[in-house]
């Protein structure tokens, strides 16, 4: 089970899906450190901003639905559209924490109601990406209507330059190679079931970064739980994780 404050960490605050990410090159960060770190959720989650063309996109599709212009007046498309519209405010809400303020009002949200019958779900936030599913499907039902314009394939390529440069996330990217195995992960994939220790657990560089993402990543070849996790640590197990984080800290060999 997971602590009720877990289910609030984890949750998406409304904020991350209005702003960019910190690297995007031609926004910049908006927000600053301070602020961005309130945007959660945290512990590793990916961004849950899916760009504001794609929101501009998905208003305008959500139009065509409503009036039925477009390719979305029936059928299989009409209802693929009508299912993304329903998608999006149902995965906002299920991916905010337990608790939302609104005007000075504390509100429960359906994450609450959901910690009444299990404490399994831990980040709601992830309910995001249904948001992003429907954006998207709005969205392309927009594009499409554009580039059957007169002059529609030029408008739509813009469309789609302007989209690629709202979802910058920063450059260089960081990649690496995925289609050889590293001896060490196929050793791990052969052994029995563990609990694979890594360092350093988290980055404190640039490399430090890419390497924590590699191991993370290898994960879903050798298929060992990792000791280390970024998830609040309010509980013993979590505490003796912490102790271990650096191995020139005192007694980490006993305690691991």
């Amino acid at each position: 089970g997971h602590r009720p404050e877990a289910t609030d960490a984890f949750g998406a605050r409304p904020l991350a899906y209005l702003v960019p990410a910190a690297g995007n090159p031609f926004t910049g960060d908006l927000v600053g450190a301070d602020r961005r770190a309130a945007l959660g959720p945290d512990g590793g989650e990916p961004d849950l901003y899916f760009g504001w063309v794609t929101l501009l996109l998905a208003g305008a599709g959500l139009v065509l639905l409503v009036r039925r212009r477009g390719t979305v007046t029936g059928g299989e498309r009409r209802t693929a559209a009508m299912a993304a519209a329903v998608l999006v405010p149902v995965g906002f809400l299920w991916s905010l924490p337990n608790h939302v303020e609104v005007l000075g009002a504390e509100l429960p949200t359906p994450s609450a109601l959901g910690g009444l019958f299990t404490n399994y779900l831990r980040v709601y936030g992830r309910f995001g990406v249904l948001v992003g599913l429907g954006l998207a499907l709005l969205a392309a039902f927009a594009l499409d209507a554009l580039v059957r314009r007169r002059r529609g394939l030029l408008v739509g390529a813009a469309a789609l330059g302007l989209l690629v440069a709202d979802l910058a996330y920063g450059a260089p990217i960081p990649t690496w190679n995925v289609s050889r195995t590293p001896a060490h992960v196929t050793f791990l994939a052969s052994r029995p079931q563990g609990i694979v220790a890594f360092y350093p657990p988290q980055a404190e560089n640039v490399a430090g970064n890419l390497y924590v993402r590699e191991e993370l990543f290898w994960q879903t070849r050798h298929h060992q739980p990792l000791f280390f996790t970024e998830s609040p640590r309010k509980n013993r197990r979590w505490a003796i994780r912490e102790l271990v984080d650096r191995l020139d800290t005192p007694n980490v060999p006993q305690l691991l």
